[in-house]
This record gives C-alpha cells, structure tokens and sequence, in this order.
C-alpha cells in the first residue's frame, strides 16, 4: 500500500471516531473543539511515549503497516497497530499482541 493511501485512510478513520463521538470536526481542516485530547494531554504524552519506543520493532514484523494514537472503545487514549488485513500472518500479530503495553491501552485496526 502506498503511504499516501494510508495517510488518507488514518484521516478518514480519525474523522468516523470523532462522528462517533459526537465531535463537530472540521473536514477541510480538521479543526476540532478546544478542550479535547490533543498532544498536551497527559494520556497523549504516555500514548505517544510508547509509541515512539515501540514503533521501530512494530514495523519490523511483517503485516504491521504503522501506529498511531487514538482512542479505545472506552473513549480512552491507546496505541493504535495497524495490520494489513491481508497479510497471511496478522491473525498471528494480533494474537501476539498483548492488551496494554507498558500501561498504555493497545487497540488493533485491519486495513488495507
């Protein structure tokens, strides 16, 4: 997949949750409310610290297309692992995958 596809997918994907959420996002923009999660918050600062440690040995497993930081279903910050939905391993990465690292919540996405 080209990167750029992904990019635009991540976008989309971070504009559903933010609908799903009820948060009136700018789609041009992206701008959203003040006051919401953004890199100054100190669960975005954990997320992003572990992601930043992590992400180097992610991309080496085959069927890891990147990471970011989003949201759990709890609404919480997490560390979001990207998996090609088609790579003949990722039932195995995400089994593999354990529910928190380092206290930080892990939530796996299959895309293409």
């Amino acid at each position: 997949m080209k990167f750029t596809n992904l990019i635009r997918k991540l976008s989309r994907a971070a504009l559903a949750v933010a609908a799903c959420l009820g948060i009136q996002v700018n789609a041009q923009t992206g701008d959203v409310p003040a006051g919401l999660l953004t890199t100054d918050h100190p669960n975005v600062k954990a997320v992003m610290a572990v992601q930043k440690g992590i992400t180097p040995d992610m991309m080496k497993l085959p069927g890891v297309l990147g990471t970011a930081v989003g949201l759990a279903d709890s609404g919480q910050a997490a560390l979001v692992i990207y998996v090609d939905q088609d790579s003949p391993s990722r039932a195995e990465i995400v089994r593999g995958l354990p529910p928190q690292i380092r206290g930080v919540g892990v939530k796996v996405e299959l895309t293409d």
